[in-house]
């Protein structure tokens, strides 16, 4: 099951087996990934979704079988991971790590790579990145995993810190291959902002308030509030689509925002998710906390966007 999940995440990410990611302008922003989601396929979905999700699903599974049958090579692209038991000692590229930045509640991560090999024995198609603090294996440790599908050479993702911890904070970055061959972990410290680092989420036992302390916002106004998270929110478009989409979204005050979700089984049924906005230590940066769905669903299950949002006006500018 593992190559046949890695296998659809490969083929969502938009690159083929032969291709080197999508080309963009070099003007454009660097990508901003949004957290894979999940692939699981529940029994009580429409119809329609389940469809389209097992139609997805069944076509990944003949790719997947096609590329675990290649043999992970250097010449192929692969590079020494030291990983124990690994197939011929290798793995995927490892991403570099440009420059892993603190923002205030939220770490954003630029990662590269030098290529991108073709085979898919050897090329990177997920991204893992760990926030963390304590020492491994005891009781003071605390992380907060994120997987990201890989779009091209370049990317940005945002992560956050681990819940619960304290600083100092550390960060993982790893890539994997369509075969959950795992390449070589970049594993770097964290500086905090001027004013020391902030402390991990604590949510409480069934809500999620805003993490605390609930900072103001500072140099943003509303115009580029609403085009750093349309920014923000690009990546969800990318196809194939599997769930629900934003169509469109509005920033009403620097405190409230709105985006509007549509599935394509149902696209007569749009609806509203709100998110109550709050600054980081970064100045020009932000986040946002799902607040609730303010229309009805078009079925029970239909995705109503992440969690929490962040980003920087300075990213798109």
């Amino acid at each position: 099951m593992k190559v046949v999940l890695a296998a659809l995440t490969f083929l969502l990410a938009g690159v083929g087996p032969g291709s080197a990611g999508p080309l963009r302008s070099e003007g454009a922003p660097l990508p901003l990934l949004a957290p894979a989601p999940e692939l699981s396929i529940d029994r009580d979905l429409p119809p329609a979704v389940r469809g389209r999700l097992e139609r997805e699903l069944r076509e990944l599974t003949r790719r997947a079988r096609a590329a675990a049958r290649i043999q992970p090579t250097i010449a192929r692209g692969c590079e020494r991971s030291g990983i124990a038991g690994a197939p011929n000692g290798v793995g995927p590229p490892a991403p570099q790590v440009v420059r892993p930045k603190v923002l205030g509640h939220h770490v954003e991560v630029v990662f590269g790579f030098r290529r991108l090999p073709q085979s898919p024995a050897c090329r990177p198609w997920q991204l893992t990145v760990v926030t963390y603090s304590g020492r491994k294996a005891s009781s003071s440790f605390k992380n907060w995993v994120e997987r990201y599908w890989i779009r091209g050479p370049r990317g940005r993702v945002v992560v956050d810190l681990p819940w619960g911890g304290r600083a100092p904070y550390r960060i993982i970055v790893a890539s994997e291959t369509i075969t959950g061959l795992r390449g070589r972990e970049v594993d770097r410290a964290l500086t905090c902002p001027r004013a020391g680092c902030l402390p991990g989420y604590r949510p409480g036992l069934h809500t999620f308030p805003m993490p605390q302390p609930v900072l103001p916002i500072h140099a943003l106004d509303r115009p580029s509030l609403e085009a750093t998270l349309r920014y923000a929110l690009a990546d969800e478009l990318t196809p194939p689509v599997l769930r629900a989409v934003p169509r469109s979204s509005r920033c009403p005050s620097l405190t409230t925002c709105l985006v509007t979700y549509v599935d394509p089984a149902f696209p007569a049924s749009p609806y509203r998710v709100r998110y109550r906005i709050a600054g980081e230590q970064i100045a020009g940066c932000w986040m946002g906390l799902r607040q609730g769905v303010v229309d009805p669903l078009p079925f029970s299950d239909a995705a109503t966007g992440r969690l929490e949002l962040a980003a920087c006006a300075s990213w798109v500018h």
